[in-house]
């Protein structure tokens, strides 16, 4: 999977911590108008286990990383020597710092990504021991590639700003071609961090990422690289040198035009018959291109399948724990609960209210496939049955009685906190018109007696004496 492409220096910049407006709304899950790329990298799984890791091997704070260094992003802050390495494909080995990079953009993308993730090998970085702001160079907002101004990229070039000696100073020319570098490449701070850190050696740069409002990569950009600076002739080498990595791009030669198969239903049916003819592929003599492209077809639909699957779950998974992180709901989403409600007047609305609600929360290929559920269509002959008012009425009536004993539990075990010095009680009423109802809600807030001298200190500005 290694290549023996050709070298480019690359200036490394972080992308600002202001939000990125997103081009639309991914079907089925919550709807989002912005981006915060940095914090979302942060807290994508593999990228935070990394963090994490180094944090405690150095002994520091847990989450400080992120927060102490480079806190305005926007900025050059290393100097790298980079090759092309690997575009993205559902056959492609993925080391694990790769896997991380993959699954956040393709959670930010909404999308596997298929051939439109390139990876980078990192050959050698050095920070820089000057970082310089980008804010009056006012270029390269919202791409991954950009150009440097000349002027800018001469300033930056110097053993004080770079940290090195004359002769580490040559060597980075001789890499450079002769040429000062021009060519910019910015990525998330917590991933430019475990670059420049040495705790990373890959870097994955999205051709486009369709949701969020980057443009794509920079390729093929005037405003980004000019057609007469020396920057284009490196960044075309750079994008022509993918066409030369001899361990996947055949895939596409074979199979262009292949489509994805959808998730829910080969993953469920036809993953094992897909794996038999494979396995029947091998242990059989493949005679002929025709045969090859056969087998090489279905182990990518597989694999497209799984990928695929994988991604709902973890694009679910991650729009759940944003709502549970920031407990707040979108207005549209806080819409469609209300319209959901209106369809449960009666017990017999039941199952199109579920309908609704299974389309709204429920990740595609899951959705459809509980619809076909609730609905009696399911090719497993299983259907959902609706309980009856009767049964309805008796869970009802338990949830209420459950609710009352435990609420007494509670409130009781705060009587006898502390001695028993009792609590206050604060009711609160107050009552809406939702989906054709006016709700009447009743807010208890229970306060312990000797917590309420404390409370009131916080809420005054002076002390009470």
């Amino acid at each position: 999977m290694a290549c023996d492409g050709a070298q480019i220096v690359v200036w490394l910049a972080t992308f600002s911590n202001a939000k990125r407006k997103m081009r639309q709304g991914r079907p089925g899950v919550c709807n989002r108008s912005v981006a915060l790329l940095n914090a979302e990298a942060e807290a994508s799984p593999g990228i935070h286990a990394c963090l994490s890791e180094y944090e405690q091997s150095n002994g520091l704070e847990v989450g400080t990383v992120c927060r102490s260094i480079w806190p305005a992003g926007n900025e050059v802050v290393a100097l790298a020597l980079v090759e092309a390495f690997a575009v993205q494909h559902s056959l492609l080995p993925l080391c694990a710092e790769m896997k991380s990079q993959f699954d956040f953009w393709s959670v930010l993308a909404g999308s596997t990504l298929e051939s439109s993730l390139r990876y980078y090998r990192i050959v050698k970085v050095q920070m820089l021991s000057l970082k310089m702001s980008l804010q009056e160079t006012k270029t390269g907002k919202n791409t991954f590639f950009f150009q440097l101004n000349p002027v800018w990229a001469a300033r930056l070039w110097n053993c004080r700003v770079i940290g090195v000696g004359p002769r580490e100073l040559a060597s980075w020319m001789r890499f450079s071609g002769g040429r000062i570098p021009e060519l910019v490449l910015r990525l998330p701070k917590p991933v430019v961090y475990l670059l420049a850190d040495q705790q990373w050696t890959r870097a994955a740069v999205p051709d486009a990422v369709e949701t969020v409002d980057l443009v794509a990569s920079g390729w093929n950009r005037r405003r980004v690289v000019d057609d007469a600076e020396p920057a284009l002739q490196t960044f075309m080498s750079l994008q022509n040198s993918f066409q030369d990595l001899p361990a996947h791009m055949h895939i596409y030669k074979y199979i262009q035009g292949h489509a994805v198969p959808d998730a829910g239903q080969a993953v469920t049916e036809n993953i094992l018959g897909i794996l038999q003819t494979v396995g029947a592929g091998i242990l059989q003599p493949m005679h002929g291109e025709g045969s090859q492209k056969t087998v090489l077809a279905d182990l990518l639909s597989a694999a497209q399948a799984l990928q695929k699957h994988a991604l709902d779950k973890r694009v679910f998974v991650h729009e759940a724990g944003s709502l549970q992180k920031f407990r707040k709901y979108a207005a549209v989403r806080l819409v469609e609960f209300f319209w959901i409600s209106g369809f449960l007047q009666n017990d017999r609305d039941l199952k199109s209210a579920l309908r609704h609600a299974c389309g709204i929360l429920l990740p595609p290929g899951a959705k459809e496939e509980t619809l076909q559920f609730i609905d009696g269509v399911s090719e497993s002959g299983s259907y959902l049955r609706i309980p009856s008012a009767a049964t309805l009425s008796r869970c009802r009536a338990r949830l209420d009685v459950s609710w009352m004993l435990l609420f007494r539990k509670w409130l009781t075990s705060h009587l006898q906190h502390q001695g028993g010095a009792g609590v206050s009680l604060y009711v609160q009423t107050d009552a809406t018109w939702q989906a054709k109802q006016e709700y009447q809600v009743t807010v208890v807030n229970v306060v312990q007696k000797s917590h309420l001298l404390e409370n009131h200190k916080d809420r005054s500005s002076s002390t009470i004496q």
